[in-house]
């Protein structure tokens, strides 16, 4: 391997294995960044090859160009200037930054980031690995895996594979875990991290045993795989988005064939269309997920973080985690929940009443994923339920943070806690900022979903051109790519000789606060939320193996527990 310089911080060539990369040398604070963007792991999945696995791009004659910005996979043209209106089936790419110098004597650690957006939205290249990696001296790579009907067709199809975005990121770290050392990097040392979606894709991923050995510890914010909208057993609703595009799926071959011919567009505008439709349904279901395909995931991940004994959770224990989740992940409802004002009889700026929260929230999230327990809602109702208008506004913002993303994610922390062979953390990230969020009422503090990312990377791109970090929070930053990135090398987010992250324990069950005000140790976040979530989830866990007779008991168990709270 040798590096050429063509002109200094402007650009570079790297001979690699699979050919030359001419990428770009970019000056910053801390010193040069080698940047090299959209350079292909998977070949176009166009054509015959839509809705099938990615199958690898392989090497190239002419030197690549990787100082261009690749295309975004096909996703809602609403966010189209994010990406410059440059959209692709032919996405299948990835980017690296290397920090300083390339050679191989250093072989640094590498991070690999898997982008979230409700398995719909983002693009790798809308992640700039820049920060982490020259602060924290990583390589980073952020990639690209197909997204919306592309990525997750849900058609069940002979002929077709389903969760082929999973199978995208999988393709990805198998080219990563290949050629990273040709940039320095260490293929034995690789921690692939995500938020929301893409904190469901890392967990995912360590719960896939063919994926031993291409990483080796986890972090996942905001996002568990077990959260009960992260995935579905099976789904259909690809078949509606084909009908609505006008294929007539009387037959199987005819309809596939009319899907693989209609332009990309045609498919993400009637996905546009689908999801206009879902009403109240936004806040508790995504319209693509994985589904359970008998290849790639063959049972739920609640079922697996139960069965100790199975390959997948040996594998998952195998890996060091950091979990986490931002402190008010759901206030997005200040902004969400303002077109629902007037089907539901309120006003947003007078705070949310406890009727749209248990007669449209919390009904439909039960009716969807608990069979319609009247009991269940009315429990769950009580927990979020005060007399205090702001006190109970605020409650509708936690329970949008508890079930989707907290809950879940202090379930899979007590599940991996078990494990002797790797290392277990928790964070709560919550420093909020309001300038982000115009929207929010004045008395909400705490950090919303996907704040953290801002103090992670560049928070000028991902939150607005005229947005920069102040001194306290550029500090926060720089502790939050320190705990990252030491985890990343040594499993342990604390630095040499400082050990102020204590681990999660079973028996401790220990978090760290990150915020300018309080990074201090806690245990037991949230700990009577938690006791509800896994006492019901015992029942949803019976219900969906089965379990008639021990469901029913585990419900009249949950009324015994919890119920008193419902009659006095």
């Amino acid at each position: 391997m040798a590096v050429t310089l063509v002109s200094a911080y402007q650009n570079f060539t790297v001979i690699t294995r699979l050919g030359n990369v001419n990428g770009l040398v970019i000056p910053t604070t801390k010193g040069d960044i080698f940047r090299f963007t959209g350079i292909p792991f998977g070949k176009a999945p166009v054509g015959s090859q839509r809705f099938l696995k990615p199958q690898p791009y392989g090497s190239w004659k002419r030197t690549l160009d990787a100082t261009k910005i690749g295309p975004a996979c096909m996703q809602s043209y609403t966010y189209a200037s994010v990406y410059h209106n440059y959209f692709s089936e032919d996405c299948l790419q990835l980017n690296i930054y290397v920090p300083y110098n390339i050679t191989q004597d250093l072989r640094r650690s590498v991070m690999v980031f898997i982008h979230g957006g409700a398995y719909m939205l983002g693009s790798g290249i809308s992640i700039d690995g820049s920060r982490i990696a020259s602060h924290g001296n990583v390589i980073v790579v952020t990639i690209n895996y197909r997204l919306g009907m592309f990525g997750f067709p849900s058609l069940q199809y002979s002929g077709v594979d389903e969760n082929v975005g999973l199978w995208d990121q999988i393709l990805a770290l198998k080219w990563i875990k290949d050629n990273i050392d040709d940039y320095g990097g260490d293929p034995s040392a690789i921690t692939i991290f995500g938020q929301s979606a893409g904190g469901f894709s890392v967990n995912f991923q360590m719960l896939i045993p063919r994926n031993k050995g291409l990483f080796h510890r986890a972090i996942i914010e905001s996002g568990t795989a077990n959260s009960l909208i992260a995935m579905k057993r099976s789904s259909n609703v690809g078949r509606l988005i084909g009908k609505n595009s006008r294929c007539n799926d009387q037959d199987q071959s005819m309809f596939l064939r009319c899907l693989r011919n209609l332009d990309a567009g045609i498919i993400v505008n009637k996905t546009d269309e689908y999801s206009a439709t879902l009403g109240i349904d936004v806040f508790y279901e995504l319209v693509f997920t994985p589904v359970l395909d008998g290849d790639l995931l063959q049972r739920t991940p609640m079922e697996l973080i139960r069965d100790k004994s199975s390959e997948e959770f040996q594998f998952f224990e195998s890996i060091d985690l950091i979990a986490g989740t931002c402190d008010m992940e759901g206030a997005y409802v200040f902004i969400t929940g303002k077109p629902f004002e007037r089907e539901f009889n309120f006003n947003m700026s007078d705070g949310i009443p406890k009727r749209f929260l248990c007669d449209a929230l919390i009904s439909g999230f039960v009716q969807t994923y608990y069979e319609n327990s009247s009991t269940i809602s009315d429990l769950i109702c009580q927990e979020y339920t005060s007399k205090d208008k702001t006190t109970q506004s605020l409650n509708v913002a936690h329970y949008l943070t508890d079930f989707p993303f907290l809950l879940p994610t202090i379930n899979m922390l007590q599940a991996h806690a078990s494990s002797k062979s790797s290392s277990t953390y928790q964070f709560i990230f919550s420093e909020g900022e309001h300038s982000l969020y115009p929207k929010f009422p004045s008395w909400l503090h705490g950090a919303g979903h996907g704040t953290e990312l801002i103090y992670l990377f560049d928070a000028r791109k991902l939150a607005n051109s005229n947005f920069t970090l102040s001194a306290k929070q550029a500090a926060l930053s720089l502790q939050l790519i320190e705990y990252w990135t030491n985890f990343a090398k040594t499993g342990n987010p604390n630095g040499p000789n400082k050990a102020d992250w204590l681990p999660y324990l079973s028996n401790t069950e220990s978090y760290k606060q990150l915020s300018i005000r309080n990074m201090t140790n806690g245990n037991h976040y949230r700990k009577d939320y938690v006791k509800l979530y896994n006492t019901i989830n015992g029942y949803k866990f019976l219900t969906s193996t089965g379990g008639n007779m021990q469901s029913r008991i585990i419900l009249i168990l949950v009324v015994l527990f919890y119920g008193l709270k419902l009659f006095l």
